[in-house]
């Protein structure tokens, strides 16, 4: 599908696997390289629940360019991003990705989310989801609404968690370590 936006509108990337990785992002911020250890046992322990079935189903567009395919949750989801907040976002010391810091327009809602998580739609606001792509234009919206229609519904259990290298618009760009679920 970010292959088919791709080939229709401007993006600002692909999703393919090699360069730009498919994910649901549990938790995304920056960490001092000191914490990496304590990072990945957080994950790792993460990890050890029982892997959750993930249903994909409707489409959606946040902040006029990031097109989303959104996760059906039963809670699950939402209590491992819970858990993982817990663990990680002492261990990120009050970094702030660097993309987010001063950035203009944002909502009193968003500067919240940066000050007390260090991204945006953190905590009470997350949604589990795979970014599709990024649009280069607010103006492709409806295209791209019209080209994904309503709903794609799509069902899968995740393999594992990542930690993982962020790149820019919230992208995986390479995977640090991979945990595998339930192990």
């Amino acid at each position: 599908m970010s292959e088919k936006i791709a080939q229709s509108v401007s993006s600002e990337f692909v999703l393919d696997g090699k360069n730009f990785y498919p994910h649901i992002s549990v938790y995304q911020a920056h960490y001092p390289l000191k914490n990496l250890e304590k990072l990945k046992k957080a994950v790792a322990l993460l990890a050890t629940s029982t892997p959750a079935s993930i249903h994909l189903q409707s489409f959606d567009i946040a902040y006029g360019v990031w097109t989303f395919w959104n996760c059906v949750d039963d809670g699950r989801l939402i209590k491992l991003h819970n858990t993982a907040v817990k663990a990680a976002n002492p261990l990120r010391e009050g970094l702030i990705m660097p993309q987010l810091a001063d950035r203009p327009g944002l909502s009193a809602d968003d500067k919240s989310d940066i000050q007390s998580y260090g991204s945006l739609l953190i905590g009470p606001r997350y949604r589990p989801h795979i970014t599709l792509t990024r649009l280069s234009s607010e103006s492709d919206e409806s295209r791209v609404r019209e080209l994904l229609g309503q709903e794609k519904a799509v069902r899968f259990k995740p393999r594992s968690l990542i930690l993982g290298y962020l790149g820019d618009h919230g992208t995986v760009i390479g995977i640090i370590e991979e945990f595998p679920l339930g192990s």
